[in-house]
């Protein structure tokens, strides 16, 4: 807790006819951070080569996911112990998958084209196509318009005409025939008609066509039912050996972060140091030949695993969101432990919403998992500090039901004074912390004056403050020379930037005064949700409904802003005011070889 795992950097050395078998054991402790091989690097190492299987396995990966991606297939896989049963099955899978998809993907097209062609409007007309010919003294008109002809044309004098005309849609198809003298009149009435030209399809038949349709869209489902019976008989197949094949081809390719000579190959990497003789015994125990282990204490660019117990793990998420600290630096998981369940109590406040997120993220974190599971824990801590918080404000649901040790709606000024004061002393923490890491990293010089110079500067500011309100009366002098001093060491610890910042410390400070503010802006609603719903209660049955549903959804409103806001603040004041007073960060994350996501 507070400091990370100790790493042990390692370089194994051996033939490259036992390259195999060490990336095995490797793979199967999971306990080493491989680091990639810098061909830039001089010497005579070269960047290894992938194994001979590992295109195999890539291509089969490649038809899995698209499988499992057809699927949407999620869960836990379990080991597969026989390959060559699991490959032989996977292939005689793949092989009726790809046939019904292709099946499936052709009765698509083939049902979209037929309704396409039974959606054809000039189908409807039924007339023999040896009437459509060309005749020397009959003009023949095809296509669509958007209303009827026949009573247009009965209405024009001296036309003489034949028309087959059906309706289609929202206009109606037709095949119109008049003398060619009366052409260009006809072609005036067709256009005033919205007439649009279109040819009559050959051998259309609807019946024909509708008992093809039938047949295709038989084929269809009865493909869509096959493809359906083959996933749900093979889901768990799929996941496990889409997990087994991930295992073989991340080894198959793990000689690309080896460095290697014509006859051996150099690994290096870090493990945990309580680990490093885990890892020495396994690999003297086994029949692998010719290897030699080194252990090194430079651990520069060392990969970061927090070591923390039970009850802070779930803090640690908030550094996955952020960054991981430095190999030297302190972990601040176990301080937000602490800190952020303090001011998300401090800002919600009140009995009743802290028992409701209390039983909401209860049963949250028995269900979920991963980081969703510890997040409902932290909510879980941070729901006991909004009861806890909510009998010394004496709040339930907004509403007074006992005598406040503090209250923040009557004593605003008293609020806003602690809220500071938390500020004061959370920032403050800060740099003792930063000084460590200072003192860890550049030495003491360094870490005095650059973190004991900011408190010396509060200490100054402060003890002029007092003497200027009159509080205590020693003077300016003393004052005086604290801040001058301490001013000089922030300039010789942090340089021109350390003087520029001068005025940060307080308006970092100033900046929690947004725990009272939320927690009185949360307050506020719940009173007006209380108001409304009390106004209503006297009106009878009917207004006693409505103000149970107004106080049911306000409430559950303000404990969905209540959470939403002090998690954000809370997480504002960690990462802006506390961080910016030691937290480099910048860290990789320890991912030991061997370790792949299931799905």
């Amino acid at each position: 807790m507070l400091k990370t795992m100790p790493m042990t950097k390692i370089r194994i050395t051996g033939l490259k006819s036992s390259m195999k078998a060490v990336i095995d054991i490797l793979y199967s402790l999971k306990i080493m951070h491989l680091v990639d091989f810098n061909k830039s690097e001089p010497g005579f190492l070269d960047l290894g080569k992938p194994f001979m299987e590992a295109e195999e396995l890539s291509e089969s990966l490649v038809r899995i996911d698209s499988v499992i991606s057809f699927y949407g297939i999620k869960g836990k896989a379990n080991r597969i112990e026989n390959f060559s049963e699991a490959k032989g099955h996977f292939a005689r899978l793949f092989e009726d998958f790809s046939s019904a998809n292709s099946k499936a993907a052709g009765a698509n097209a083939r049902q979209a084209e037929l309704k396409q062609k039974l959606a054809e409007p000039m189908g409807r007309i039924k007339i023999d196509k040896k009437y459509l010919r060309e005749y020397d003294s009959i003009a023949v008109f095809k296509g669509l318009v958007k209303k009827q002809l026949g009573q247009a044309l009965h209405s024009q004098s001296g036309i003489s005409f034949k028309l087959v005309e059906e309706k289609a849609g929202e206009n109606y198809a037709i095949a119109l025939f008049v003398p060619k003298k009366e052409a260009e009149k006809t072609r005036t009435l067709l256009l005033n008609a919205g007439f649009s030209e279109q040819e009559i399809p050959e051998n259309f038949s609807e019946e024909k066509i509708s008992q093809e349709l039938a047949c295709t869209e038989k084929e269809l489902f009865q493909t869509k039912d096959f493809l359906e019976k083959l996933g749900k008989k093979n889901w768990q197949f799929l996941l496990d050996y889409k997990f087994f094949l991930s295992e073989m081809n991340e080894k198959a390719e793990t000689p690309l972060r080896f460095g290697v000579s014509e006859n051996a190959f150099v690994a290096t990497g870090f493990v945990p140091a309580r680990k490093v003789k885990e890892l020495k015994n396994r690999l003297d125990k086994s029949p692998v030949h010719a290897v030699y282990i080194e252990f090194s204490n430079s651990l520069e660019n060392a990969p970061i695993e927090l070591d923390n117990p039970k009850l802070v793990k779930p803090f640690e998420l908030f550094l996955d969101l952020y960054t991981m600290p430095s190999y030297k630096e302190i972990d601040p998981s176990a301080l937000m432990a602490i800190t952020f369940p303090i001011f998300f109590g401090f800002m919600l406040g009140d009995v009743g919403y802290g028992l409701l997120m209390l039983a909401i993220f209860g049963i949250a974190s028995l269900k979920a998992s991963g980081q969703l599971k510890g997040f409902s824990r932290i909510l879980i801590w941070s729901a006991l500090s909004s009861v806890f918080f909510g009998f010394v404000f004496g709040e339930f649901f907004g509403a007074e039901f006992m005598e406040p040790v503090l209250n923040r709606v009557h004593e605003p000024t008293q609020m806003l004074g602690i809220a500071v004061a938390i500020g004061f002393v959370h920032i403050n923490l800060g740099l003792l912390v930063g000084f460590y890491n200072e003192l860890k990293s550049h030495g003491f010089k360094h870490a005095f004056l650059t973190k004991f110079g900011w408190i010396a500067f509060e200490a100054g500011i402060g003890l002029l403050a007092l003497d200027a309100l009159q509080i205590i009366g020693i003077g300016l002098i003393p004052g005086a020379v604290l801040t001058l001093a301490a001013i000089a060491m922030l300039y010789l610890g942090e340089g021109a930037r350390g003087l520029v910042e001068l005025p940060s410390i307080f308006s970092n400070m100033l900046s929690y005064a947004r725990l009272f503010a939320v927690g009185l802006s949360s307050v506020s609603i719940a009173l007006v949700v209380n108001q409304m719903a009390g106004s209503l209660w006297q009106a009878g049955i009917l207004g006693m409904a409505g103000a149970i549903i107004i106080l049911a959804i306000g409430h559950l409103l303000n404990t969905a802003l209540g959470l939403l806001g002090c998690s954000l603040h809370s997480l504002r004041l960690h990462y802006v005011e506390f961080f910016g007073k030691f937290f480099k960060g910048g860290g990789q994350k320890f991912v030991p070889f061997g370790q792949i996501k299931e799905n």
